[in-house]
C-alpha cells in the first residue's frame, strides 16, 4: 500500500490466516495490520448481507474489496475494485 505517510518507513508481511481476528460489530471481524499516527490500515471481514458502519476519518477512507460486494450511497463495486 503506497499512500501512507512519505515517514512511514515501515515494511512488514503477515500471514493473515495466522492472526487473531477482533470481533466487532454485528459479526464482523477486524484484523488491524498497522498503525501510524492517525492512519490506519486494517481488514474487515463480513457476512453476506451485513451492514458495515465505518467510522469518518480526517482525510477519509479507502477500501480494497477482496471478494463479494460493496454498496454505498454512491454506487455498488464488486470484488478487487
Amino acid at each position: 500500500m503506497r499512500q501512507l505517510a512519505a515517514e512511514d518507513k515501515a515494511h512488514f508481511v503477515k500471514a493473515i490466516y495466522k492472526q487473531q481476528w477482533q470481533n466487532g460489530p454485528d459479526d464482523q471481524l477486524f484484523l488491524p495490520l498497522h498503525q501510524y499516527e492517525d492512519e490506519l490500515v486494517l481488514l474487515i471481514k463480513c457476512s453476506v448481507g451485513s451492514e458495515v458502519v465505518i467510522p469518518e476519518h480526517k482525510g477519509g477512507d479507502e477500501i480494497l474489496l477482496l471478494s463479494g460486494k460493496f454498496k454505498d450511497e454512491q454506487s455498488v463495486y464488486s470484488e478487487k475494485t
